[in-house]
């Protein structure tokens, strides 16, 4: 049988909180906490500032990757441009051989037929000599210009002296006779004109 001491007897409220003492326990665990938790957290004016801190070194280093990747752009674009120009070079001097035998071929034809009477030579050479201009027009529209030679002063960056010799007519180093053509891209020597100079005489 349950004696004066029975929990029947108890208040209905210290019953629910655990008792006087328990319930002094809890409040103190839970006070604890709180000041545990408040003394780890940082302060707000320093975690903004820690916050501003960390966005300005990931904008500079955006800024950084941004400007890397447009140096490798540039770089890559200038290859690539200087690839092109090499291989468009070579095909570029090997027409310009084309030319240059076609052209021979005209003259010593024409000079082949200019005794021939009955004959014009213009009539008989004409075709070709309209290829001849359709590869110069091609050359052309590629930005090949022809370099400027016989009267010239001489100039080594665009003329190869294949011959010197004296006269008594120049007052300077001036080309003479032009043997092959020279052609410049785009203000780039492709190949000098191979030329005969006279000089003054001494």
């Amino acid at each position: 049988m349950p004696g004066p001491g029975d929990h029947r007897d108890r208040d209905p409220q210290t019953a629910a909180a655990g008792g006087p003492e328990q319930g002094a326990g809890n409040e103190a665990e839970a006070a604890g906490e709180t000041g545990a938790a408040g003394a780890a957290a940082p302060a707000p004016a320093a975690q903004v500032d820690d916050w501003r801190a960390q966005a300005e070194d990931n904008y500079n280093r955006f800024l950084r990757a941004r400007a890397d990747y447009d140096n490798l752009a540039r770089r890559t674009e200038r290859e690539v441009h200087r690839l092109v120009r090499l291989g468009k070079k070579d095909l570029l001097m090997r027409l310009l051989e084309l030319a240059d035998n076609m052209d021979r071929a005209l003259a010593g034809w024409r000079q082949a037929l200019a005794g021939v009477e009955g004959i014009d030579p213009d009539s008989l050479t004409g075709g070709v000599a309209m290829i001849a201009r359709q590869l110069q027009a091609v050359l052309a529209a590629e930005g090949v210009v022809p370099v400027e030679a016989v009267g010239k002063p001489f100039d080594p960056a665009l003329h190869e002296a294949v011959a010197v010799w004296e006269s008594a007519d120049v007052t300077a180093e001036t080309v003479t006779d032009e043997l092959r053509k020279g052609y410049t891209q785009g203000g780039e020597v492709l190949r000098p004109a191979q030329v005969r100079v006279a000089r003054p005489r001494s």
